[in-house]
């Protein structure tokens, strides 16, 4: 949950990772000793030119040949929605907390799909919650959800819609207790609220690249304490 609010790390699927290292350590377990079958020396032909594969899947998310940049390998598989929102959003702290909870409310809907599916429907999904202004989303009631549910530009869930609702009634609650839905997201970052410093990770290898944290875990669970739903970990 807090790595998708101001320091998402989304990145190479680590089970195409697994499935070849499984080929490798096949590969290795047979020994040589009986004769490959097709398949088999398809795969020994592919590990063959995989001397280190954890650096090839790093160099895949970190290099871009067309202009140069440095994106992850998943923004540049998706639309030019994907492209834009790693090169401006993705990984870049957010203090204001009607930005905060359009990404909590968001990510809610994205339970079960992809984010570039989110993406493609977010000016919906803005205009539809008004602009995701938490006192105001706090307050829709069933005619509200009825309305929402027949609108075909957002994701017509009924179960996500009042957790979004709910989720904002629990963001009012924690800006009265905390000054801010900022500081309190923040204070599990760092101890000084006024002036905190994002984590950085800097991935050296595959399984150094994780989807959640302790941190992220304990935020979570935080949330979830105070009756939040649909929570992306």
């Amino acid at each position: 949950m807090l790595s998708l609010i101001f320091q998402r790390t989304q990145f190479v699927s680590r089970s195409q990772f697994r499935m070849s290292s499984s080929r490798s350590k096949r590969k290795e377990a047979a020994g040589g000793e009986a004769a490959p079958s097709a398949k088999r020396r398809k795969t020994a032909e592919v590990d063959a030119g995989s001397e280190n594969l954890e650096e090839k899947f790093l160099k895949r998310i970190k290099m871009n040949p067309t202009d140069g940049k440095y994106r992850c390998l998943w923004s540049r598989m998706g639309s030019q929605l994907d492209l834009d929102y790693h090169d401006s959003e993705w990984g870049r702290p957010v203090h204001d907390d009607q930005k905060l909870f359009e990404f909590l409310a968001l990510e809610g809907f994205q339970a079960g799909l992809s984010w570039s599916t989110i993406l493609a429907k977010r000016q919906n999904f803005i205009k539809a919650f008004d602009n995701f202004d938490p006192k105001i989303v706090s307050t829709y009631g069933p005619t509200k959800v009825g309305e929402l549910l027949q609108d075909a530009g957002i994701v017509r869930h009924k179960g996500k819609i009042e957790a979004t609702i709910k989720n904002a009634q629990i963001v009012l609650e924690i800006q009265k207790e905390f000054g801010s839905f900022d500081k309190f997201l923040w204070s599990f970052v760092s101890d000084d609220t006024n002036n905190p410093q994002p984590i950085v990770n800097n991935p050296s290898s595959i399984s150094q690249i994780q989807s959640k944290t302790e941190v992220s875990d304990k935020l979570s669970k935080e949330l979830q304490r105070r009756g939040a739903k649909f929570l992306v970990g």
